[in-house]
């Protein structure tokens, strides 16, 4: 998952990737398999963005992170979401290039959960340690101006993510494992 939030905010804040990202795959459906409640992604477009992101991240890069993006890149409605939340960051005037890791982390995970966004408006970056200095005041004036950030973030996540999604943060109602989306008859697992 923290790769994947750090792939969306390098992805919001650098035009160059973006371009790349968009020129590589192209808009349109991945099909459903044959129970028809998971896309089926063939494994070199995972390989292909794999190439462009990998090197642009500070650690390796799950499958889970390639899915969501190629995911995010297949729908032209996600790209203009994108498009919008890129252009409200760079209208705010805040520097985000040359950044850490843990800047963009903390920046695509405000994207996802407004609950993340809320806390770094208050300045909490309880589990966000890695996100200092200056840096830390860029995440905490781009969540206190959050209005335009806010309606961006929210049009993108509900034109692509269910509310109970699983690219948040913070426990919330509904939340579910992705496994419980998929048919199960046996017992449920006892807490230990």
């Amino acid at each position: 998952m923290v790769d994947f939030w750090e792939i969306v905010g390098r992805l919001v804040t650098d035009g160059a990737l973006r371009t790349t990202l968009f020129n590589a795959i192209s808009t349109g459906s991945y099909p459903l398999d044959t129970r028809g409640y998971r896309i089926v992604i063939p494994s070199d477009h995972y390989d292909g963005i794999r190439t462009i992101v990998g090197p642009k991240l500070h650690g390796p890069v799950s499958l889970m992170a390639l899915g969501e993006i190629l995911y995010l890149l297949a729908d032209q409605r996600l790209r203009v979401g994108v498009t919008a939340l890129s252009t409200v960051i760079s209208n705010s005037g805040a520097a985000t290039t040359g950044r850490s890791a843990a800047f963009y982390t903390a920046l695509g995970a405000m994207v996802f959960d407004d609950t993340v966004r809320t806390g770094f408006a208050g300045d909490d970056f309880t589990y966000f340690p890695g996100v200092t200095g200056d840096e830390k005041n860029t995440i905490v004036s781009l969540a206190v101006a959050a209005g335009p950030l806010q309606n961006a973030a929210s049009e993108l996540c509900r034109d692509g993510w269910n509310p109970d999604c699983f690219v948040k943060f913070r426990f919330y109602t509904d939340h579910t494992h992705p496994l419980a989306n998929t048919p199960y008859t046996g017992s449920a697992p006892a807490l230990l």
